[in-house]
């Protein structure tokens, strides 16, 4: 991204963008009508069950997805509702709690893009998105799940709970140090889930991106990596557009990899 910031594309890109915006929804849509077809759930339980993505975890395509919209949206001015539906749709169908937030940030940007009566019609397409997303991934109650917040408060243990004890250590625990075998064993289970053994707590267990690195490289470097990626899009595009454009990959980093992560980075 360094060595490129200062080159524009030679060619548009809008058709691409374009495509990617009006084609996802429907790759969506398809891949619930097959999990329908092979596992035959309630109706009324297809979207939560199904979870739909095409390549990869719904969190990295959605935030590629949103940078998309914003490109669109904000570079290329196309403010058509029809862009909107197409994005409340995609959080719908994808169930993301993560993908929500990205949501619920650049949405009043493009509530301000749009006259009275369009508004009013974008804000319904976002009340029916997040409604149905807040009630069915139950956003105020996860006790009882491994979740995000679960393995931050494992990294969080590791620092004795204490923000002094986690300034103290300005480069974190370390990149190959393990979670604490005494914090780890807290979640056995996921721990065996999601690195095959219950006693090897390596940091892929804290999973988002905020979490490890906080562990991992401390407060400092971890502040440093979104400043500096917002400062790198900032020479091109000004404050306004470089916080919208961040907005996304901030937000999915709260849940999966974010800035580490490929997919999320390259939108």
């Amino acid at each position: 991204l360094a060595l490129y910031s200062n080159n524009q594309p030679v060619k548009s890109l809008h058709g691409f963008i374009r495509g990617v915006v009006v084609f996802y929804p429907f790759l969506l849509v398809w891949n619930i009508v097959l999990y329908y077809i092979k596992h035959r759930p309630p109706l009324s339980r297809v979207v939560q069950e199904s979870r739909p993505f095409f390549m990869f975890e719904n969190n990295f395509e959605i935030t590629f997805y949103i940078s998309c919209f914003i490109a669109l949206v904000f570079i290329y001015k196309d403010t058509s509702l029809k862009n909107y539906f197409y994005l409340s749709l995609v959080i719908l169908l994808a169930n993301s709690r993560s993908g929500l937030l990205s949501f619920a940030a650049i949405s009043p940007f493009y509530f301000w893009a749009l006259d009275g009566k369009k508004r009013w019609i974008a804000f319904g397409f976002a009340v029916l998105a997040a409604g149905y997303v807040g009630v069915s991934r139950n956003i105020t109650q996860i006790a009882g799940n491994v979740d995000r917040l679960q393995t931050f408060n494992l990294m969080w243990q590791s620092y004795e709970s204490s923000f002094v004890e986690l300034l103290s250590f300005p480069f974190g625990h370390g990149i190959y140090v393990k979670v604490p075998t005494y914090l780890c064993e807290k979640l056995p289970e996921f721990a065996e889930w999601f690195v095959g053994n219950a006693a090897n707590c390596d940091p892929l267990m804290l999973q988002a991106f905020y979490t490890r690195s906080l562990f991992q490289f401390g407060i400092y470097i971890t502040l440093l990596i979104p400043i500096i990626f917002f400062l790198l899009i900032k020479k091109e595009t000004g404050w306004k557009l470089a916080a919208l454009i961040v907005a996304p990959v901030a937000c999915v980093a709260l849940s999966v990899g974010g800035f580490s992560n490929g997919l999320a980075f390259l939108g």
